[in-house]
């Protein structure tokens, strides 16, 4: 892992800083089981190889990741952290992808608490793969561990586009 933090790393953490102020410690029975019920419907649903995260807002990097990562961008879980993949996302998309991370933050601190579960987020990216070629990763997110006042963590689930979506934003 990298032990040095982008610039845009560091606003992405600012962001996801204003909608969590403590950090709580996870249920892992419950994590789990969260998990299991979407990696059901994932592997019925994905358009593409895939690869799937649990992110922890508060201290901004990953707290669980899939193995099927190594076989999608070439990284063994234990070489990754938010950090490390945020560098390797093409420079020409970065401000795209920290813009929507901002939209993101405000849309979801806006929202009732009850609506909260009914909304997913989604865009994509150029991702510089351990190889050195660029795939196109679509990114998902669900929140998956919040209350009334913070949230905590979120589902990604990253998948494989570049057979469907070559160029464009």
């Amino acid at each position: 892992m990298e032990s040095s933090q982008s610039k845009y790393y560091l606003t992405a953490k600012k962001f996801w800083k204003t909608v969590v102020d403590i950090e709580k410690t996870a249920d892992s029975y419950q994590l789990q089981q969260q998990i299991e019920f979407h990696k059901r419907l994932l592997n019925i649903f994905q358009a593409g190889s895939f690869y799937y995260l649990v992110f922890n807002m508060y201290t901004g990097d990953v707290e669980v990741i899939s193995e099927e990562c190594e076989n999608l961008i070439g990284y063994k879980p234990d070489e990754l952290s938010i950090p490390f993949l945020m560098e390797r996302i093409h420079p020409d998309d970065k401000p795209y992808f920290l813009n929507f991370e901002y939209k993101v933050v405000e849309f979801f601190k806006s929202l009732p608490y009850e609506k909260i579960k009914s909304y997913k987020v989604q865009y994509d990216f150029r991702f510089k793969r351990k190889d050195g070629h660029y795939i196109r990763i679509l990114h998902q997110a669900i929140q998956i561990d919040y209350d009334e006042n913070n949230f905590y963590r979120t589902l990604s689930l990253h998948t494989d586009i570049s057979h469907i979506k070559q160029e464009g934003k």
